[in-house]
């Protein structure tokens, strides 16, 4: 039984997820990467999660239309500061926070759903 989801070419899928990195469309990433529905780039970051600003995403976050954004913590849940929650939803975006495994499962869902999903996904160690 064929259960992948059924998406049109042109978006950016998360197929695989471990310590070395990330493989989105055929393309393997090594650290943190910024998924959305049309391309995927490497997120610059070198802190935690608890110690993110929400200028780590407005580089990633410019000229998109994106209604929810999820951000993989790493191998553990790590719920982002009120700041950066307060920041994105004055633009229109949902924020949700969690393991990185999780986040990477859930914007697949969220994408084959047609929704405006963006990704903010550290590596874990």
């Amino acid at each position: 039984m064929e259960v992948t989801p059924l998406l049109t070419i042109n978006k950016q899928v998360i197929k695989a997820y471990n310590s070395n990195g990330f493989d989105v469309n055929g393309e393997h990433f090594t650290g943190n990467i910024f998924v959305l529905p049309n391309k995927t780039e490497y997120w610059e970051v070198s802190v935690n999660a608890d110690k993110l600003e929400p200028t780590d995403f407005e580089k990633h976050l410019s000229n998109q239309l994106i209604d929810v954004l999820l951000i993989g913590t790493g191998n553990t849940f790590i719920m982002v500061s009120e700041n950066i929650r307060s920041s994105m939803r004055k633009i229109g975006i949902g924020v949700e926070s969690m393991d990185t495994s999780a986040a990477c499962r859930t914007y697949n869902i969220l994408l084959s759903e047609g929704r405006n999903v963006a990704a903010a996904l550290i590596v874990s160690e």
